[in-house]
């Protein structure tokens, strides 16, 4: 809703008013009104700082319609929010009943939720999309599979599902049991040969299991079912990188810049297509894809440290070499 540039104007102007209060507050000091002065410097900043929560609180009220818009807009049930505001409840360090509301950034937490109560009660009933909640459970089961103990997830995922026998595969890998692990996403792609994530999902534990020509070949389908996903094209380039011929290498670098080209923000692709580099004999390149890397991160120290090296390495006036350039000038900003 435009608020972030509105906050920092909002903040910008009571800065500036604080200080007028400020002056004010001394001019009445030095001409004899001690008190009111001191008053004058007490007083100011705290209702200042009052009135700009009050536009907060203003912003965040019209933030949370603008999200019941939204997700009524993609027909799920806007009450679901409740739920979050909930969770917030349980983490409040005070008890909201003894918090002063104005001087808060963000309205009550029991206001958000009526307000949010009685919106849904007016809004239109949405049947659950069967689809939604299917990748739902996907994305939600593969990060369970690694984030929560393997045990943890061989205990609880003991259905027949698509996502349990995901859920399964993952924690066996996880576990060391590779076998079990490959056999149960064999079923999987077996049953979902078009399944691009499946087949993504199979080349990693194949990658980590070491049996690099059957990670490229899962990746490398994957790839073809979804050519523009970077993710899945990191994942091929990095699997032609770990079997280390001429051939791999010369294609990873190909599908490295690709998938660079999709996506200039992921640390590990520039990690991998600065090893392709390198091994091409292009160490300029490969040097200043460790300063990229390292600017992503927001390690400038380091980052201008191989910006300056590449600089040396490129041809001057180049697009790489002008790249170099940009993160010496980002360096040497404060």
């Amino acid at each position: 809703n435009g608020h972030i540039s509105r906050r920092l104007a909002n903040v910008q102007r009571a800065n500036r008013a604080i200080s007028f209060g400020v002056l004010v507050a001394a001019a009445a000091v030095l001409a004899g009104h001690t008190d009111a002065g001191l008053g004058l410097a007490l007083g100011a900043p705290g209702s200042i700082n009052r009135v700009l929560l009050a536009h907060t609180r203003i912003e965040e009220s019209a933030a949370d319609q603008s999200a019941l818009r939204f997700m009524n807009a993609a027909k799920v049930d806007p009450a679901a929010m409740v739920e979050v505001f909930e969770l917030f409840i349980g983490q409040s360090n005070l008890s909201e009943e003894h918090q002063d509301p104005y001087t808060r950034s963000h309205p009550l937490n029991r206001d958000r939720i009526r307000t949010i109560n009685a919106y849904a009660a007016n809004a239109p009933s949405h049947r659950p999309d069967a689809k939604q909640a299917y990748w739902f459970s996907r994305i939600q089961g593969k990060l369970s599979g690694f984030l929560r103990a393997p045990q943890w997830t061989l205990r609880r995922a003991t259905g027949s599902s698509d996502v349990d026998l995901m859920r399964r595969a993952i924690a066996e890998h996880r576990s060391g049991r590779r076998g079990t692990a490959k056999k149960n996403m064999a079923q999987l792609v077996e049953a979902h040969p078009n399944d691009a994530y499946y087949r993504e999902l199979q080349g990693q534990i194949l990658l980590e299991s070491r049996e690099f020509s059957a990670a490229t070949k899962a990746y490398a389908r994957a790839a073809q079912l979804a050519p523009n996903n970077a993710l899945i094209l990191g994942g091929y380039g990095r699997s032609l990188l770990a079997q280390n011929t001429k051939n791999s290498n010369a294609q990873a670098l190909k599908i490295l810049q690709k998938a660079r080209n999709l996506d200039n923000r992921d640390a590990r692709i520039l990690r991998d297509i600065g090893t392709a580099f390198a091994r091409s004999g292009q160490q300029g390149q490969a040097v200043l894809a460790i300063a990229e890397r390292y600017a992503l991160q927001g390690n400038m120290q380091n980052a201008a440290i191989q910006a300056k090296r590449a600089e040396d390495l490129l041809p001057r006036g180049s697009a790489a070499w002008q790249r170099a350039q940009d993160i010496l000038d980002a360096a040497k900003t404060p």
